[in-house]
């Protein structure tokens, strides 16, 4: 029998109390061993299996102990893998998002949905240059603007990221790959153990040394736009001839390489009756997801604001995207936090998607989609126009 747990009341149940409070709030102190938190320490030793080789004061080992007793009953009582959880916390995204949450319980007890205080995700917009010109670009993206960020700006932008304790760093624009400082910015987020993302047209990485240089350099996903799996309808969007035969190699060097792999869609009138051959050519590809966007009439998508979803066709695209999300061997998610009504609706209340995320089935993942809330906007994720002075 699986145990059902409530999740909200059980991080309550295990922080709310005097002595776990006092705890946590011990471990967000500076370190005595030079680390910017004790938990920052604590959470490497775990993920170097190294005990208490890195501890030379008696406080701190305590702390050690005590957090990783705490941290064991939370993952039992979840049910969650044990030694998936360990080979986890070796990656320091991953390391940065816990520290996140307990740095949030800390300052603001167990809320729903949870405040943060820092985001998880940054989404930075890089640059306006762009090697396309979509109709739908919500920034007109063209050529660079004269205010753009020197290079030693974008280094000053990362560190100061950084000392936030941002875990995912997202590159947008324009094209950010086409950039010169491409390269070294993933470089330098990677180094710093930083999650590094970007959402592209694809274009760039179909040039498999360009795509390995990238990765090599740190890029751990790619986010690659697909407006159609017709190429004449992508490439007529998208404004360039060969830009959907471009985008699939490019998918297809990024998924060699090994890294994860999205396709961004955004539904308009030409393209939400393909919602399922867009998700079996993402599975054909091999690629981690597919994200189905909403059309913002912002940019030059203002000038084609009539082929933007009625009421009666989103839920059309939102229903096909559930069904699309149950039956795929690949995530299948969307931007549209009516998903998570659709979903419900659906699943008869025995399932619920939250925005971003795959279908729950379990009243303890129901809960955490309550915990988590709806729409990231503004709550887990900031979009920080860092391109400009």
């Amino acid at each position: 029998m699986v145990l059902e747990v409530d999740i909200i009341k059980l991080a309550r149940l295990a922080l709310g109390n005097r002595i776990s409070r006092a705890l946590l709030k011990r471990l967000t102190n500076k370190c005595s061993h030079g680390y910017e938190s004790k938990l920052k320490h604590i959470l490497e030793l775990l993920a170097s299996e190294d005990t208490t080789k890195g501890i030379s004061i008696l406080g701190c080992i305590l702390d050690y102990y005590l957090f990783k007793v705490l941290l064991e009953i939370s993952i039992k009582l979840l049910g969650i893998n044990k030694d998936e959880f360990k080979k986890a916390l070796k990656d320091p995204a991953i390391r940065r998002g816990i520290e996140v949450v307990f740095r949030s319980l800390v300052i603001y007890g167990v809320t729903t949905p949870q405040k943060l205080y820092t985001p998880f995700v940054i989404v930075w917009n890089f640059t306006n240059a762009c090697n396309l010109k979509c109709k739908h670009c919500y920034q007109s993206a063209s050529t660079p603007l004269p205010t753009e960020l020197s290079y030693e700006e974008k280094m000053r932008i990362l560190r100061e990221l950084d000392e936030m304790g941002i875990p995912l760093i997202a590159l947008s624009g324009g094209e950010p790959a086409i950039h010169p400082h491409f390269i070294d910015v993933i470089r330098e987020g990677a180094k710093r153990g930083i999650y590094m993302a970007v959402a592209t047209n694809g274009i760039p990485f179909s040039n498999m040394e360009f795509a390995e240089r990238a990765v090599k350099a740190g890029l751990r996903y790619a986010e690659v736009s697909i407006d159609s799996i017709d190429p004449l309808k992508h490439d007529e969007f998208r404004g360039v001839k060969g830009a959907w035969d471009l985008a699939i190699q490019g998918i297809r060097n990024l998924v060699k390489l090994g890294i994860s792999v999205g396709i961004a869609t955004t539904l308009t009138k030409l393209n939400y009756k393909e919602i399922r051959d867009i998700v079996k050519l993402g599975e054909e590809l091999g690629v981690t997801r597919v994200v189905f966007f909403n059309f913002i009439p912002t940019g030059r998508g203002k000038d084609i604001m009539k082929l933007d979803l009625t009421p009666e066709e989103r839920e059309e695209a939102l229903r096909q995207i559930y069904y699309e999300s149950t039956r795929s061997s690949i995530e299948v998610v969307a931007t549209a936090p009516q998903l998570a009504r659709v979903s419900w609706q659906l699943s008869s209340g025995t399932g619920v998607t939250p925005t971003h995320f795959t279908v729950p089935k379990s009243k303890s993942l129901k809960n955490l989609a309550e915990f988590v809330g709806g729409c990231g906007a503004g709550e887990y994720m900031q979009l920080y126009n860092l391109m400009v002075k």
